[in-house]
Parts: structure tokens; sequence; C-alpha cells
């Protein structure tokens, strides 16, 4: 059997990286912005914290959404 993108498991580990990748920038921008050297690595750490933080969140309510019961 041929491997497509339209199985489920595709799907599945494409959206587990999505918020796997969301969370680490999350992180990242954390890290930058409390410990970021000067004031500008601060400004976009935290520009980055609060960008990924709402992707991770529009991602977790598209996922719950498709869930299904």
């Amino acid at each position: 059997m041929a491997a497509t993108t339209q199985r489920d498991e595709w799907k599945a580990l494409s959206d587990i990286f999505a918020i796997g990748a969301a969370a680490f920038l999350v992180v990242l921008g954390l890290v930058l912005a409390l410990a970021g050297a000067d004031p500008a690595m601060k400004f976009h750490g935290c520009l980055l914290l609060g960008a990924s933080g709402l992707a991770l969140l529009y991602m977790l309510t598209l996922f719950v959404e498709k869930r299904e019961p």
C-alpha cells in the first residue's frame, strides 16, 4: 500500500508537529523576553511569545473542534 497524504496518520502527525513547533516557539519567546541581553531582544521575545501563543491557542481550539465524539 502506497503512503498518501490523505491518511489519518499523516494528518495526526502533522498536527502534532505543528503543536510541538508552536510550543517550542512559546518557550523560546519566553526565554528571550525574560533573559534578553538588551531591550530589543526582550521586545522581540515578547512578540514571538505573543504570536506563537496565539497560534498555539488557535491550533488547539481548531483540533478540538475537528475531533469526533
